[in-house]
């Protein structure tokens, strides 16, 4: 009997141990998506499903925070944070939470209101998971706030089938079970984030498949314009661009252009460096640096460069706003995925 049982018990563990793991699975869904959204030359063209578009009353301040610029998307919020707009509300909350110690408070308050008018990505900042609550907001992290924001989520999933809420209706708390079919789906609806979280995963403690599946997953984000994913496939092609110092068939130049045409600021800030690298004149330095501080007004790279006077300067600052009116704008950040 005892020898029948361990008999059964062995062949459960083979069984066990034979079959495919959670991640095997998931990883073989991946490919099937990516085998049947093949990526090739052009990219598409820009379609993101993003949370405002630009009829919306928190666009330009949602696309200032996007691009780093925290103060013009304060006062760009602050008309309607004096409304009590919820949406508003929540993200003052995140511009100012870390700032000082006098703000913190004030962003809790921001965020408990936007709570109390139905806003579930303020109730998302409260989820005990979320590293910003236990740091700053401890005393407010509790699993209640993820348990309402699944409930209005699937609300607004069937009522609005909004692309976020259908995949936070299904992903709080988190289902591993249908996980990677929640993002396919949403990429599908070009919903991009939950897919460039998933490959940011594969970077940590990662086998030489996953690191290579990983590629494949930003190479398909990058194809749909998505720029956190342009970002961060331009920094894994920066030493092949290095060594083969030649913009002819280089994924790494094509990304920065690619970049620099949607607005990212890194890919501005890898332009400047790669033309400091090919000694262009300092007044094409200039105007690369001034179409930098008009993105995301950081001075850090008119710093690098030589100051322009009268007329050359004026001329510049033209140049570098063309550089600004000829971009596609791109806004990908949600309230999902504010820092």
């Amino acid at each position: 009997m005892i020898n029948r049982i361990i008999a059964v018990i062995s062949i459960c563990c083979l069984m066990s141990a034979c079959g495919p793991s959670r991640h095997d699975i998931e990883y073989q869904k991946l490919e099937t998506f990516l085998a049947a959204n093949p990526v090739s030359e052009p990219v598409t063209p820009v379609n993101i499903a993003s949370q405002y578009s630009k009829l919306d009353k928190l666009y330009f301040a949602v696309l200032a925070y996007q691009q780093d610029r925290y103060a013009d998307a304060k006062i760009l919020l602050a008309p309607y944070v004096e409304q009590n707009d919820a949406d508003a509300l929540f993200w003052h909350a995140k511009i100012i939470y870390a700032s000082s110690i006098k703000n913190t408070p004030i962003a809790a308050r921001m965020l408990l209101e936007s709570i109390k008018q139905g806003n579930p990505y303020a109730m998302m900042a409260f989820s005990p998971e979320e590293a910003m609550c236990q740091r700053y907001f401890s005393s407010y992290c509790d699993e209640k706030y993820i348990t309402m924001a699944q409930q209005i989520f699937a609300e607004q999933a069937q009522t609005t089938g909004d692309v976020r809420a259908v995949y936070y209706s299904k992903m709080l708390p988190v289902d591993y079970s249908v996980r990677v079919d929640a993002i396919i789906e949403a990429a599908n609806n070009h919903y991009y984030y939950p897919l460039f979280d998933y490959a940011k995963l594969l970077f940590y403690d990662a086998n030489q498949y996953e690191l290579e599946l990983r590629i494949k997953l930003l190479t398909y984000l990058a194809h749909h314009n998505f720029i956190p994913a342009i970002d961060s496939l331009k920094g894994h092609y920066s030493k092949q661009a290095r060594v083969l110092k030649t913009k002819k068939n280089n994924e790494y130049y094509k990304l920065v252009e690619q970049g620099m045409r949607l607005g990212s600021r890194k890919a501005w800030a890898s332009h400047y460096f790669n033309e400091e690298d090919n000694n262009v004149s300092n007044f094409d330095l200039y105007v690369i640096a001034q179409t930098i501080y008009l993105l995301s007004k950081s001075d850090r790279y008119l710093k690098f460069t030589l100051s322009l006077h009268g007329e050359e300067k004026i001329r510049a600052e033209i140049l570098a706003q063309q550089n600004i009116d000829n971009m596609n704008m791109v806004l990908y950040t949600d309230a999902a995925h504010a820092r």
